[in-house]
């Protein structure tokens, strides 16, 4: 009787999570109308009980169309779900990464190895090119990971995932149709607290400084910045986008000395990536522009490479243990098939105000 009284939608949830486990179901469901009607339930409980599959992963919920079920998911080795390796997906080695994203990895080790886990890097750029769908599948099934951990990713990447229907965190933002766990920071909430930080000095011309990447967190930090700007009363606040490669500083340095020439050029930068920040001291100092005083600056991300820059530069910081804890707590309720789109996570960064970040100064002064 116990069984009796659990939800409704919870038991027609775990009927069609049986019959696609068991491959009596692919590729796509038949119609809510159709699959109601064969379960002997409401269209309203068929649609609950369809979040829920979503929310494990198992499909994909399309708008006017029938949902789809995630390929593979029944055909992937049992050994995966067993594993007690997690895999962590990086477009490039160590080496290579932030000193903060090094911290938050080797504080993941440790909780991991606590609970006898162990932590695995698949480093290479083969996942994240074209149409990267064989390679993942490929990669997948030689390596034994009960979750997958994917780093600077983009749509195509996490789609693939996505597809496979396999235990899948993205480190960082996704697009709002891409069916997968997050773990970030708020790209979001950093655009609103800078322009905010600006518009309190008196600054009423900004620039984003981003970078050419495919990856979500990037279009967040752009799609923010234009709607604080439609939202802006003062109709003689300015905004603009300035979109570079960061491998190229030499055209950053082009693009921001044309941005000084225009009429009411920014006095105020936001700058999406160290290098970006590191490259504007150099470029505006170069001009003999004061940093934190002709012009100021602030970085979405923290360096070690700050320490030495003069003056003081401003930028928001985030905790790398905090993140580390809260991302393996994830990592075991994803492994234990115990997590739902609820328990995403991200994280919102602490601003160090050095003085990088100044006043307009007035004509007189």
């Amino acid at each position: 009787m116990k069984f009796l009284r659990r939800p409704l939608f919870l038991r027609v949830a775990e009927q069609l999570e049986q019959s696609i486990r068991r491959g009596e179901r692919t590729n796509t469901m038949p119609s809510e109308k159709d699959l109601a009607k064969d379960l002997g339930v409401s269209r309203t409980t068929l649609r609950q009980a369809l979040g829920k599959l979503r929310d494990q992963g198992l499909i994909i919920i399309r708008q006017g169309k029938n949902s789809r079920i995630t390929r593979n998911k029944i055909t992937l080795p049992a050994q995966s779900l067993k594993s007690q390796t997690v895999t962590l997906l990086s477009p490039v080695p160590l080496r290579q990464l932030r000193q903060h994203t090094l911290v938050w990895i080797d504080e993941l080790r440790g909780l991991l190895h606590e609970v006898d886990l162990s932590l695995h890097i698949h480093a290479g750029l083969a996942p994240y090119k074209g149409h990267p769908e064989a390679e993942i599948e490929k990669l997948v099934h030689q390596h034994r990971s009960s979750v997958w951990l994917l780093l600077w990713t983009n749509k195509s990447t996490q789609m693939a995932f996505a597809n496979l229907g396999i235990p899948t965190i993205v480190i960082g933002a996704t697009d709002e149709d891409v069916p997968l766990l997050t773990a970030s920071v708020d790209n979001r909430a950093i655009t609103f607290h800078a322009i905010g930080q600006f518009t309190s000095r008196g600054h009423t011309s900004l620039a984003l400084v981003t970078t050419k990447s495919k990856m979500g967190g990037n279009r967040q930090f752009e799609s923010s910045f234009n709607e604080t700007l439609s939202a802006q009363e003062n109709r003689h606040f300015r905004g603009r986008i300035i979109i570079v490669d960061e491998q190229e500083p030499e055209k950053l340095k082009r693009a921001l000395l044309q941005v000084l020439n225009q009429v009411e050029p920014p006095t105020g930068f936001i700058l999406v990536h160290p290098l970006l920040m590191l490259t504007a001291y150099n470029v505006f100092q170069g001009t003999g522009l004061r940093v934190g005083r002709d012009v100021s600056l602030i970085s979405a991300f923290a360096d070690n490479s700050f320490d030495y820059l003069t003056p003081q530069p401003s930028y928001y910081r985030h905790d790398p243990e905090v993140f580390a804890k809260k991302l393996f707590s994830l990592v075991r309720k994803v492994r234990d098939g115990a997590a739902g789109k609820e328990d995403a996570f991200s994280l919102f960064p602490e601003l160090i105000s050095g003085k990088s970040l100044g006043w307009v100064e007035s004509e007189s002064t």
